[in-house]
Protein backbone atom coordinates (compact mmCIF):
# COMPACT_ATOMS: atom_id res chain seq x y z
CA UNK A 1 0.00 0.00 0.00
CA UNK A 2 1.23 3.50 -0.79
CA UNK A 3 0.75 6.66 1.22
CA UNK A 4 -0.47 9.90 -0.42
CA UNK A 5 0.10 12.25 2.53
CA UNK A 6 3.31 13.64 1.09
CA UNK A 7 1.68 14.25 -2.31
CA UNK A 8 -1.44 16.23 -1.34
CA UNK A 9 -2.53 19.21 0.70
CA UNK A 10 -6.02 19.87 2.06
CA UNK A 11 -7.67 23.22 2.66
CA UNK A 12 -11.07 24.35 3.89
CA UNK A 13 -13.04 25.39 0.82
CA UNK A 14 -16.27 26.21 2.68
CA UNK A 15 -16.39 26.40 6.48
CA UNK A 16 -19.23 24.51 8.15
CA UNK A 17 -22.47 26.48 7.90
CA UNK A 18 -25.92 25.52 9.16
CA UNK A 19 -29.32 26.78 8.07
CA UNK A 20 -28.06 29.64 5.91
CA UNK A 21 -28.80 31.30 2.64
CA UNK A 22 -26.17 31.20 -0.13
CA UNK A 23 -22.58 30.61 0.98
CA UNK A 24 -19.42 31.95 -0.66
CA UNK A 25 -16.43 29.67 -0.22
CA UNK A 26 -12.77 30.48 0.37
CA UNK A 27 -10.44 31.25 -2.52
CA UNK A 28 -8.12 28.26 -2.97
CA UNK A 29 -4.68 29.23 -4.29
CA UNK A 30 -3.31 26.27 -6.22
CA UNK A 31 0.19 27.66 -6.71
CA UNK A 32 2.60 24.72 -6.68
CA UNK A 33 -0.08 22.17 -7.53
CA UNK A 34 -1.34 20.88 -10.86
CA UNK A 35 -4.71 19.62 -9.61
CA UNK A 36 -7.51 20.53 -7.24
CA UNK A 37 -10.52 18.45 -6.28
CA UNK A 38 -13.36 19.81 -4.18
CA UNK A 39 -15.34 17.51 -1.90
CA UNK A 40 -18.62 19.34 -1.26
CA UNK A 41 -21.03 18.12 1.40
CA UNK A 42 -24.74 18.87 1.60
CA UNK A 43 -26.05 17.57 4.90
CA UNK A 44 -29.13 15.43 5.28
CA UNK A 45 -32.33 17.32 5.92
CA UNK A 46 -35.61 18.51 4.51
CA UNK A 47 -35.76 20.79 1.50
CA UNK A 48 -39.09 22.46 0.86
CA UNK A 49 -40.28 22.69 -2.74
CA UNK A 50 -39.22 26.34 -2.86
CA UNK A 51 -35.70 25.76 -1.49
CA UNK A 52 -32.80 24.28 -3.43
CA UNK A 53 -29.04 24.05 -3.02
CA UNK A 54 -26.71 24.15 -6.02
CA UNK A 55 -22.92 23.68 -6.01
CA UNK A 56 -21.07 26.18 -8.20
CA UNK A 57 -17.35 25.95 -9.05
CA UNK A 58 -15.65 29.26 -9.85
CA UNK A 59 -12.21 30.33 -11.10
CA UNK A 60 -10.09 33.49 -10.90
CA UNK A 61 -6.65 34.76 -11.82
CA UNK A 62 -6.49 37.32 -9.00
CA UNK A 63 -8.51 35.72 -6.19
CA UNK A 64 -11.00 38.61 -6.26
CA UNK A 65 -13.04 38.52 -9.48
CA UNK A 66 -14.48 35.01 -9.91
CA UNK A 67 -16.44 33.56 -12.82
CA UNK A 68 -18.27 30.26 -13.09
CA UNK A 69 -16.10 27.47 -14.49
CA UNK A 70 -17.31 26.23 -17.90
CA UNK A 71 -18.60 22.65 -17.88
CA UNK A 72 -15.67 21.45 -20.04
CA UNK A 73 -13.25 22.37 -17.22
CA UNK A 74 -15.14 20.45 -14.51
CA UNK A 75 -14.76 16.73 -13.90
CA UNK A 76 -17.90 15.49 -12.19
CA UNK A 77 -21.38 16.92 -12.10
CA UNK A 78 -22.41 19.88 -9.95
CA UNK A 79 -25.48 19.00 -7.95
CA UNK A 80 -28.84 20.51 -7.14
CA UNK A 81 -30.47 19.24 -3.94
CA UNK A 82 -34.19 19.92 -3.78
CA UNK A 83 -35.78 17.03 -1.90
CA UNK A 84 -35.54 15.30 1.46
CA UNK A 85 -32.06 13.83 1.82
CA UNK A 86 -31.92 10.84 4.13
CA UNK A 87 -28.11 10.83 4.14
CA UNK A 88 -25.42 13.42 3.65
CA UNK A 89 -24.61 13.98 -0.02
CA UNK A 90 -20.94 14.23 -1.01
CA UNK A 91 -20.10 15.59 -4.45
CA UNK A 92 -16.55 15.64 -5.81
CA UNK A 93 -15.65 18.16 -8.49
CA UNK A 94 -12.29 18.20 -10.25
CA UNK A 95 -10.97 21.37 -11.85
CA UNK A 96 -8.93 21.03 -15.05
CA UNK A 97 -8.53 24.71 -15.91
CA UNK A 98 -5.45 26.90 -15.61
CA UNK A 99 -6.64 29.69 -13.30
CA UNK A 100 -4.59 30.29 -10.16
CA UNK A 101 -7.62 30.32 -7.83
CA UNK A 102 -10.74 28.20 -7.52
CA UNK A 103 -13.70 28.57 -5.22
CA UNK A 104 -16.84 26.59 -4.44
CA UNK A 105 -20.07 28.42 -3.67
CA UNK A 106 -23.41 27.08 -2.57
CA UNK A 107 -26.32 28.89 -4.19
CA UNK A 108 -29.39 28.51 -2.01
CA UNK A 109 -32.88 29.56 -3.00
CA UNK A 110 -34.59 30.51 0.23
CA UNK A 111 -33.03 29.97 3.66
CA UNK A 112 -32.30 26.39 4.64
CA UNK A 113 -33.73 24.75 7.73
CA UNK A 114 -31.51 24.62 10.81
CA UNK A 115 -30.83 20.92 10.23
CA UNK A 116 -29.07 21.38 6.87
CA UNK A 117 -25.27 21.64 6.98
CA UNK A 118 -23.03 22.77 4.12
CA UNK A 119 -19.24 22.52 3.98
CA UNK A 120 -16.41 21.57 1.60
CA UNK A 121 -12.74 20.63 1.49
CA UNK A 122 -10.25 21.23 -1.30
CA UNK A 123 -7.61 18.58 -1.96
CA UNK A 124 -4.61 19.83 -3.92
CA UNK A 125 -2.58 17.22 -5.79
CA UNK A 126 0.24 16.68 -8.26
CA UNK A 127 2.64 19.03 -6.44
CA UNK A 128 5.50 20.74 -8.25
CA UNK A 129 7.73 19.77 -5.30
CA UNK A 130 7.24 16.89 -2.93
CA UNK A 131 7.02 15.85 -0.22
CA UNK A 132 4.37 18.42 0.65
CA UNK A 133 4.96 19.90 4.11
Amino acid sequence: MKDQKSLIDARIAVPVTVGKASVEGNAIDRTGFEAVTIAAVIGAGAYAADKTVRTVLLESEDGIAFTEVPANKVVGDPVVADAVLGNDLVVTLGYIGDAKYTRLDYEVEGVLAADVTLYAMAVLGHPALSPVA
